[in-house]
């Protein structure tokens, strides 16, 4: 009997990311002037690229950093193993020297969940599966309708833009 292995994870680089926003009001208040963003990119030893993404900030991007070495040299499909060492190797930062202790697990969890997106990514390549039948019964229409934005109302043939008018009222 005959072992195959999955294909094996060579890098994985954090990037962190920031672009221009307007304040837009929302439920909580305002946008910034600005977004973050923290972006994993996976590679393996067959030439996939994974790729994931988390909400900016140091205490995300510093828990994905220190992810690289649990994470390089691992097969794509023990991602559970690996998702698993990254969560646990970063209990301790729970309740960090700041104090912050749900607000910090909140941070990490969402770090673990950009790793395990883009580990889902890979998977997905190397069997050829969508990622959406590897999470469930797979594709289930072809197209959604969103709401785009809560202060955007459509009516009539153009969208209004409300928060525009609303800005440029004297």
């Amino acid at each position: 009997m005959t072992t195959q292995s999955s294909p094996v994870i060579t890098d994985m680089k954090v990037i962190p990311v920031a672009g221009h926003d307007s304040m837009l009001l929302n439920i909580g208040g305002a946008h910034n002037a600005y977004f973050t963003r923290n972006i994993v990119v996976l590679t393996d030893n067959a030439g996939h690229t994974g790729i994931g993404e988390a909400p900016g900030g140091e205490v995300i991007y510093q828990t994905l950093v220190k992810a690289i070495p649990m994470v390089l040299g691992q097969e794509v499909a023990r991602l559970n193993k690996v998702v698993q060492q990254v969560h646990k190797g970063n209990q301790a930062a729970d309740f960090d020297t700041f104090g912050k202790g749900a607000w910090t697990f909140e941070l990490r969890v969402n770090a673990v969940a950009a790793l395990e997106a883009a580990l889902l990514d890979l998977l997905g390549q190397a069997l050829n599966v969508p990622v959406c039948e590897l999470l469930g019964p797979g594709k289930q229409r072809d197209a959604i309708t969103v709401l785009g934005y809560l202060f955007i109302s459509v009516i009539g043939p153009k969208p209004i833009f409300l928060i525009w008018k609303i800005r440029r009222q004297p």
